[in-house]
């Protein structure tokens, strides 16, 4: 027994030596396990290594895409703009620069009797100005004064005219238009209705062509042409209209329907049928026809109020172009009613009286009625 122990113990101690020798299995397991520590190691930095890189990538990529889109919305922001601009649209404008620093700080250089500019006179001051400016008159004015001589461009007045004397009882009618073609042509047409003579009617069988040009604003040429249809005769009549206005209240007329002329037979009247009766039978008899006549026209209006006005004429005739001592001088005075509705003037209602011809006041004495439509 003792040497069954001993042996036992001797082979336990051989084989310890064997395993703890430095050659041993444990020190080759130790050394074993510490070189798989050192491979996991070098596994775990190369990955860190490679994680690193892929980030530091992905970081650079970051910023060029970060790099890209920046300049992506400054171009956008540009073509916006531009698209803004050509629509119309208002578009967001980069801040103004800094002004630069005044030369004169103190003011000490400052001239007090410059004018103001824009930029510097307040926002009320330029409200008042505007505020305080008369206002510019437009359209067509209703004032019979301040009338131009031709009507504006594309407004039609329709007139009505009944002279009449009361010693016979003379009446006639007389209808008329007249177009404003420009600011500067007026074409118009007159047509007699005939005259109620002493009982005797007398159909109207005459017309004229009239027109006008504008020169200037006070100054215009007229030339009509009337025309006796049966039987037929026709003359001219020439004129100079001129307009002189004072003080925006008064206002003369002169030279309207200066001469006339005939050139067919005799120079027919428009508005006095029975006028052209005589001179009808005249010519058939062979008597003395005049070649025309001349006529020196004058009108003083004075404005009343903005829609009444007081007007006078004046007319001397020269037949044959000679002025006499009795030849027919006209005068009369009136008044003239401007109504305005729905913002135009557009009707004129007025009567005169006064004498065809002063020479034979009795027989000439009389009332004319106007009346005017514009559209």
């Amino acid at each position: 027994m003792g040497i069954r122990r001993t042996a036992v113990r001797a082979a336990l101690l051989c084989l310890l030596a064997s395993l703890f020798a430095p050659g041993g299995a444990f020190a080759q397991a130790k050394r074993s396990g510490d070189k798989a520590a050192d491979k996991n190691d070098g596994k775990r930095k190369s990955k860190s290594s490679a994680g690193k890189s892929e980030a530091d990538k992905n970081a650079d990529k970051s910023a060029d895409k970060g790099a890209a889109d920046k300049n992506a919305g400054k171009s956008a922001g540009k073509n916006g703009a531009g698209q803004a601009a050509a629509s119309g649209a208002p578009a967001a404008s980069a801040a103004p620069p800094p002004p630069p620093p005044s030369r004169d700080p103190t003011g000490m250089e400052e001239n007090p009797e410059a004018p103001d500019t824009d930029f510097e006179r307040p926002v009320g001051a330029q409200v008042d100005a505007a505020a305080s400016a008369p206002p510019v008159p437009t359209g067509y004015p209703i004032e019979r004064a301040l009338r131009p001589i031709t009507l504006p461009q594309r407004m039609t007045e329709i007139t009505i005219d009944a002279p009449n004397s009361f010693n016979p009882y003379v009446q006639s009618g007389l209808l008329g238009i007249r177009h404003g073609v420009t600011r500067e042509i007026q074409a118009g047409l007159r047509y007699g209705t005939g005259t109620l003579y002493d009982g005797e009617y007398f159909a109207g069988k005459a017309f004229s062509i009239d027109g006008e040009v504008q020169v200037f604003p006070w100054l215009a040429a007229q030339v009509s042409v009337p025309m006796l249809v049966d039987p037929y005769a026709v003359g001219v009549t020439v004129g100079a209209p001129i307009k002189a206005v004072v003080l925006g209240r008064l206002r003369f007329d002169l030279l309207r329907d200066f001469a006339t002329f005939k050139l067919s037979r005799f120079a027919p009247s428009v508005v006095d049928a029975a006028e052209n009766d005589r001179l009808v039978v005249a010519d058939e008899t062979n008597s003395v026809i005049e070649d025309g006549q001349l006529n020196l026209n004058a009108a003083a209006t004075w404005q009343l109020q903005s829609n009444l006005a007081i007007e006078g004429r004046f007319g001397l005739k020269g037949r044959d172009f000679e002025f006499e001592s009795d030849s027919p001088t006209a005068l009369d005075v009136g008044l003239l009613y401007s109504s305005v509705y729905s913002g135009a003037n557009q009707v004129d209602i007025g009567g005169r009286v006064g004498f065809a011809d002063l020479n034979q006041t009795d027989e000439t004495f009389g009332l004319w009625l106007v009346a005017a439509l514009r559209i």
